[in-house]
């Protein structure tokens, strides 16, 4: 009786039709081994190659800089106020990073670290090319990490932009009404502020 029941429940599974495993991302299906170890070669080769242009293109903006200049600079400088303004600089980063995790949970959830070299990856290519570029390679760069469409991400991106640009408009309109016409706040405070809000500019 149970070998005879067995032997059904094995008939009626492989009558059933197969469905496909599902991926931790909505919409994405798991491969077969043999097609992610070859797309984990491609990501590889990806990432040789971007990282060799990165490196290129960095070595060819040093080349553009007075080293001397910036030498000097770095001597004058009140180390202090640059210890604040690394400090702030950098939870200016990570908020930005969250408040666009946050504009891409409806598209897909991703954890923090995920986005993060996304997001500093992305503010490089802003320095290094015209145009706003890196917003651009934001959503190229998800889309290559994590699967997730470009037009989708670059919705967010937008969205995530506007907030910088009132972010801007406000510590403008604060900055107008607290300091008097010509008054200086001096050198030190003034690369804490450009610091903090450095990248809402970038």
């Amino acid at each position: 009786m149970t070998s005879r029941l067995l032997s059904q429940a094995r008939g009626t599974a492989s009558d059933e039709p197969a469905l496909g495993r599902r991926g931790p991302l909505i919409g994405t299906e798991l491969v077969s081994p043999e097609i992610s170890g070859s797309g984990r070669r491609r990501r590889i080769a990806l990432l040789l190659l971007q990282s060799f242009l990165g490196l290129g293109l960095l070595i060819a903006r040093v080349r553009l800089v007075d080293l001397s200049s910036v030498a000097g600079r770095l001597a004058a400088m009140q180390w202090p106020f640059v210890v604040v303004a690394l400090g702030l600089g950098l939870l200016a980063y990570l908020a930005r990073t969250a408040r666009w995790r946050l504009l891409l949970r409806p598209i897909a959830r991703l954890p923090l670290g995920d986005i993060i070299p996304i997001v500093f990856a992305s503010t490089l290519i802003n320095f290094l090319l015209p145009l706003r570029t890196g917003e651009l390679a934001r959503s190229l760069l998800l889309k290559q990490r994590r699967g997730v469409t470009v037009a989708g991400s670059l919705a967010t991106v937008a969205v995530d932009r506007a907030f910088d640009l009132a972010i801007v408009l406000a510590l403008a309109a604060v900055g107008a009404v607290l300091v008097p016409t010509g008054a200086s706040l001096g050198p030190g405070w003034g690369l804490v502020g450009r610091a903090s809000s450095w990248p809402s500019l970038r």
